[in-house]
Formats: structure tokens, C-alpha cells, sequence
């Protein structure tokens, strides 16, 4: 039988697929696309909101990985066997140059630090996070091997 406590492991395995390589847009790292989507709009920090489902796709530019990551949340929890009404809310934040001294692991070579953090609601209001930090650079396709498709 399905515990609500087991929202914490849907936390917590979503931000390790977030922060891995897996996690990719038009074969290329996605968290640098984000970074890059950052700089050229002056944001330091980016909230998305990704539960309940995501609206379907829109002019915004971030639509497609709002939508993304809403059906990454819902094939989660449907893996631990959850039922989505339990779930309120959920966004995911990620903050670039962090002030909080979050650990990033290489060197700055690798680019500079970045948080993300996922926050979910539940229905009976219980709050699950789960945090990872890392190193990244804005995405620029001369420089980055790309997944082949």
C-alpha cells in the first residue's frame, strides 16, 4: 500500500534525473539551455511551476520544458505507484550563482554553480524537497556534443 512519505523518493529521484545528462532538450544538456534562457532574459533565479500537468503547450518559451517535466513528475509517481491526487503542487527552482554556497562538484572550468530544488505539496499539506547542485555553462552548440536523436 502507498505511503505519502514515499513523495519524498519521487523528490528526490526527480531532481537526480534533473541535474543528469539525461535530462535533454533537441539532444543537448537542458540545464545549460535554461542557463542560457536565464542570462539572455537577465534572471538569476527560474521557477516552474510543473504540478498540476502543465497547460498544454503556449507561446512561452519555457512551455515545452514545463510540460517536460510534468509528465517526468506524473511517470514518477505513477513508478511508485502513487496517486496523483495526493499531490497539490509542485514547482521546481533553479537558482544560477547561488548564494547560499551550494555544493557543486568539478571546477570552474565546468562553469559556475547552480541549485535546483523541487518542492512538492500534498493534499493533507505536507511539503517534500529535494535539492542538487552542480557546475554548468550557458548552452552553446559549438562547444557541447550532442545526443544523437
Amino acid at each position: 500500500m502507498p505511503r505519502r512519505a514515499e513523495l519524498q523518493g519521487v523528490a528526490n529521484d526527480f531532481v537526480h534525473w534533473f541535474l543528469s545528462r539525461n535530462n535533454d532538450v533537441a539532444g543537448y544538456w537542458a540545464v545549460g539551455q535554461l542557463r542560457l534562457f536565464c542570462e539572455q532574459n537577465n534572471f538569476i533565479t527560474l521557477n516552474l511551476r510543473i504540478w498540476p500537468h502543465a497547460m498544454p503547450r503556449s507561446a512561452e518559451p519555457i512551455s515545452d520544458w514545463t510540460q517536460s517535466y510534468s509528465h517526468v513528475l506524473t511517470a514518477l509517481m505513477a513508478g511508485y505507484k502513487l496517486p496523483e491526487t495526493w499531490l497539490i503542487s509542485g514547482s521546481l527552482a533553479l537558482e544560477f550563482e547561488p548564494r547560499n554556497g551550494a555544493r557543486a562538484i568539478g571546477s570552474s572550468a565546468a562553469g559556475t554553480k547552480f541549485q535546483s530544488t523541487l518542492e512538492l505539496f500534498t493534499d493533507i499539506g505536507k511539503k517534500y524537497c529535494a535539492s542538487g547542485a552542480g557546475n554548468c555553462l550557458p548552452h552553446n552548440p559549438k562547444i557541447e556534443n550532442r545526443r544523437a536523436l
